[in-house]
């Protein structure tokens, strides 16, 4: 039997059944949504991770984050608000990192969310936002710290929501934080 296709460009005519067919298409279907949806999304982050790195080390700013400190914060006029335990947990855009914080107050401990920005000039504005926000008594606030030459240190003042004295209000005040481990 003469075959017009198999002869002109020379090759045997392989037919695929209706379902081999049907499940080549699955296949490459379910290869583009997991290519599209997962690896490209972390293959994006990657490269963005990179370049923020490579911002960073253009400005000599040292990789502070995967870093616990010990935090004392002190009201206006001297007098101990708390000390707490703050890890900034990971760069999340050009100089812009996340992370968090434990505190106890009444024998309860209370963790925070904090998110902030460490400029070319070594100064570190974070906000923190307590776990139970909005809700009345739920802490909120921001603080301004200049970065020590040897990354081991914060210094710098605070403004936000506290409790002192049974009165809950806005309050402002200085804070120290001192390095405790470098790198989770």
């Amino acid at each position: 039997m003469y075959d017009s296709k198999s002869e002109s460009v020379g090759l045997e005519v392989v037919s695929m059944s209706d379902n081999g067919a049907k499940i080549l298409i699955a296949v490459l279907g379910l290869l583009g949504i997991i290519i599209t949806y997962i690896v490209a999304p972390i293959v994006k982050a990657w490269i963005e991770n990179k370049k923020s790195a490579k911002k960073r080390a253009a400005n000599a700013l040292p990789d502070i984050m995967g870093t616990t400190w010990e935090a004392e914060w002190d009201f206006q006029d001297g007098t101990p608000y708390t000390k707490e335990s703050v890890t900034l947990e990971k760069w999340t855009k050009d100089f812009e990192f996340q992370g968090y914080g434990f505190v106890v107050h009444a024998g309860k401990q209370y963790k925070y969310s904090i998110t902030g920005v460490v400029s070319p000039a070594r100064v570190v504005a974070l906000t923190w936002t307590a776990e139970g926000f909005p809700t009345k008594g739920a802490n909120l606030g921001t603080a301004c710290l200049q970065l020590s030459p040897g990354s081991n240190r914060l210094d710098g003042s605070w403004v936000g929501l506290a409790q002192a004295d049974d009165k809950f209000g806005l309050y402002t005040g200085s804070v120290r934080m001192k390095k405790i481990r470098d790198s989770l």
